[in-house]
């Protein structure tokens, strides 16, 4: 049968195929319409085109993952049914990825000119889009006839990738122009005219009905098979991350276990561990029997020489014998005396295969600093294929009702993407 799953790396290079094409796409229609930099000309905030990481930026970054991709190819996808149908497959992927970005790009950016000017460019971009959409259609219609080589579960996830991909960078860089442009009018007008609500209630209704309209208009135009458009970045980002996840992370075995403080002597420690691998499992959906144990480590029983302690080496010898996964929690703060301690934990227990997830309870929701926590993690040998890293997250809601698009600010501030910036970050 096909593969059900690539490797960790493979899955990571195919994310940046995707993110890099998805950004080059729109950036390049961007550039080309003029609308992100509108207000920098009036103001002479900086010269048009200056995007820090512009298209031409992603377009080499494309071509150095599209490389990456390939070079990877051999060492799984080859497997199945050999060198041939795997380079076919690694090639729709690719082309997959380049039709989604243009597609998304073309349905969303540069479109703000107003008169015969903008009309035209809506009429071409359509064009754009259709062509593009085919595009993808037939890059899926290979994946299809590959089943032997990728699973449809595993391909359908690679596709939902380089779609969300295509669709975050265009919200990104259309919310952006929008921006952009308000801030151009605002130079010429102290006060805008309209606020985007009439006397007799709003704007929802008409939103509502445009939706609908948009729905039908999609499938006239794409076909009953349409994956479907968005206008959300924060929620396209959210399903990158999770069709990321899903290429290379086996689902079968969910932790199921029991979180463990290290405080008394190395003889209770090991029976607790015991005493979980043997709980024993009945029919129905749960309890199904414990597969794991969450080992809390604490600062005080650890020293610079010894990262975990006499406590928890005995647990994780027990654990590693009675055939649990062991989940650490380390509660280091993004300090640098924190990343160390966190590297050196990871190097004293990447060579026992128990160890399968680090949790950082400390890391805290700053994204620059948890990812020095988590950077050190990996950098000490527990690699993001065989170990799991939990951190804090943010609420995703937003509670006090503040935000128009319902998502808490903390949460989209992890899911969010600057154009001039674009590097993949969570």
């Amino acid at each position: 049968g096909g593969l059900e799953r690539m490797p960790y790396e493979a899955a990571v290079a195919l994310s940046r195929v995707g993110w890099h094409e998805a950004w080059r796409a729109c950036l390049k229609r961007a550039e080309k319409a003029g609308h992100l930099d509108a207000a920098n000309e009036k103001t002479g905030a900086k010269k048009a085109g200056t995007v820090e990481k512009n298209a031409d930026w992603h377009k080499k970054k494309a071509a150095k993952a599209v490389e990456a991709w390939n070079l990877l190819v051999p060492q799984w996808l080859d497997a199945p049914r050999g060198h041939k149908e795997a380079a076919e497959v690694a090639k729709a992927l690719v082309d997959a990825a380049k039709a989604a970005s243009e597609h998304a790009a073309a349905r969303r950016v540069g479109l703000l000119a107003e008169g015969d000017q903008g009309k035209k460019a809506a009429r071409e971009a359509d064009e754009e889009a259709v062509q593009a959409y085919q595009r993808f259609e037939s890059s899926v219609a290979v994946l299809k006839e590959h089943r032997a080589v990728l699973r449809s579960s595993l391909a359908d996830t690679a596709t939902e990738l380089l779609w969300a991909c295509g669709w975050h960078a265009a919200n990104s860089t259309s919310e952006a122009e929008e921006i952009s442009m308000a801030a151009a009018e605002d130079e010429d007008e102290a006060e805008p005219d309209f606020d985007g609500e009439d006397e007799d209630g709003g704007e929802g209704d008409e939103d509502e009905a445009d939706d609908e309209d948009d729905d039908e208009d999609e499938d006239a135009k794409f076909g009953a098979e349409y994956p479907g458009s968005s206008d959300d970045a924060v929620q396209d980002h959210a399903i990158l991350l999770g069709c990321l996840k899903q290429l290379f992370w086996d689902p079968k075995y969910p932790w199921h276990g029991v979180r463990i403080h290290l405080r008394e002597d190395v003889a209770s420690v090991e029976a607790a561990v015991e005493a979980v691998s043997r709980v024993p499992a009945f029919s129905g959906p749960f309890p199904r029997g414990l597969n794991a144990v969450r080992l809390v480590l604490r600062e005080a029983l650890c020293t610079p020489k010894d990262p975990l302690g006499d406590l928890a080496r005995a647990a994780l010898s027990k654990a590693e014998a009675c055939g649990l996964k062991v989940m650490l929690e380390v509660p280091a703060k993004p300090t640098a005396k924190g990343e160390e301690w966190v590297r050196k934990v990871a190097q004293e227990t990447s060579a026992l295969s128990c160890v399968r997830g680090v949790a950082l309870p400390e890391a805290g929701l700053e994204l620059e600093a948890s990812g020095k926590l988590l950077a050190a993690l990996r950098a000490g040998g527990l690699a993001p294929g065989r170990c799991q890293a939990a951190l804090p997250a943010p609420e995703v809601e937003d509670e006090e009702m503040e935000a128009i698009d319902g998502w808490s600010k903390e949460f989209r501030a992890l899911h969010s993407t600057d154009p001039a910036s674009a590097s993949q970050n969570a």
